[in-house]
């Protein structure tokens, strides 16, 4: 690398270094960000070795980086990582790195040799340039798709042995408390489902991660780090036996309670579960943050915020909670303070189907009345 650098130094070029991820590819490639005096600029990849493997006068763009990745040496990640630890066996990044790209090679692995064609939202080229992602954690993994799929004993060692090795070791010294573990369901398949060895895996390890939820219940990682690992184990029955250990909020934890990017699944499940107390202890944060904004709003005439209203993934199971629970006043209250809004009226009509599908007559012909109609 450092005959590489002086030649361009020679040239006159000012050199810049910036990575991809300070924390985990800078040992295994460095991008150098070039820039002449007289305002050109270029740029260019540089292996730790030396080897220039990629340049270009223009930002390169994501195409470019894809292309680089899947026709150099870059896209041999494991062995690079296996060479590094040998010298750097206490490096947790490195460490986590293993993991994560042991897992990214069974899951290509699984997928060719089970002829899976489904993607995730953030695989899918065009949704991830064009579409509104969800939010992290917003959506439980689907596994219906591969449910009935499973490999046959000897390949699943073969394609997912190294990788339950690694993270049960991990499990078994603490130090994936430390390590980018999570699995955001939005953006990979829960394809451990398809793997007998897996699932035993992570029937064996989720107790600890339900322990530590236990320690740190404000944690959205280790929430859809569990979302996953129950999802892969048993999709049809989420049990959530530690939870009652959880003290709600948790003491010192209150504002951060309960954790962001977690409650949508967390919701969907206790709705599953007819959990009308835990869904309105879940909820309770997003309602008072959406009162405020429309109390903001009402108050100050000509002032238009936006207020977003998952109604579908919150507020909707949070109103049937509350009249499942015989709290029709706080149903009301929750109706009206959404009529006060444009926003809030285009769920009216939702809100008084539902209170009638669940006995609730008295309280649908109120809010059909809001509408301007007659239930």
């Amino acid at each position: 690398m450092v005959s590489h650098i002086n030649e361009l130094r020679k040239n006159d070029w000012e050199l810049f270094y910036f990575y991809l991820d300070p924390k985990s590819i800078m040992y295994l490639f460095e991008i150098g960000l070039f820039k002449k005096h007289f305002g050109e600029s270029a740029w260019a990849v540089i292996l730790p070795d030396g080897k220039l493997v990629a340049s270009g006068n223009r930002a390169p763009s994501y195409e470019d980086f894809e292309k680089i990745i899947f026709t150099t040496d870059i896209n041999k990640p494991i062995p690079r990582l296996r060479q590094f630890l040998k010298m750097n066996p206490n490096n947790i990044d490195a460490r986590s790195d293993l993991i994560r790209h042991l897992r990214a090679s069974a899951y290509r692995r699984t997928k060719q040799r089970l002829n899976i064609f489904q993607n995730s939202i953030w695989e899918n080229k065009d949704e991830k340039r064009y579409a509104v992602l969800p939010a992290a954690g917003l959506i439980l993994p689907d596994i219906k798709p591969f449910q009935e799929l499973r490999l046959d004993p000897e390949t699943d060692l073969l394609i997912w042995g190294k990788y339950a090795q690694e993270l049960s070791e991990a499990f078994q010294n603490g130090t994936w408390k430390k390590m980018r573990l999570a699995y955001n369901a939005s953006e990979t398949l829960p394809l451990e489902v398809c793997s007998p060895l897996m699932r035993t895996t992570f029937i064996r390890l989720k107790p600890i991660i339900e322990q530590e939820i236990v320690n740190l219940p404000v944690s959205k990682t280790l929430w859809l780090l569990w979302l996953h690992f129950q999802a892969c184990v048993d999709s049809e029955n989420y049990k959530f036996n530690f939870f009652d250990t959880i003290e709600r909020p948790p003491s010192g934890y209150g504002f951060n309670w309960p954790p962001e990017g977690a409650v949508v699944p967390l919701v969907r499940i206790c709705y599953d579960q007819k959990n009308w107390d835990m869904i309105l202890n879940l909820t309770q944060k997003s309602y008072l943050n959406l009162k405020n904004s429309i109390d903001f709003e009402v108050k100050a005439p000509g002032f238009k915020s936006a207020i977003y209203i998952d109604w579908n993934g919150t507020f909707k199971q949070r109103l049937e909670a509350l009249i499942r629970l015989g709290r029709e006043k706080e149903a009301e209250d929750f109706i009206i303070l959404l009529s006060n809004i444009e926003d809030g009226r285009a769920f009216l009509k939702d809100a008084a189907q539902l209170a009638k599908s669940i006995g609730a007559i008295n309280l649908a012909n109120k809010w059909q009345l809001l509408i301007g109609g007659v239930s």
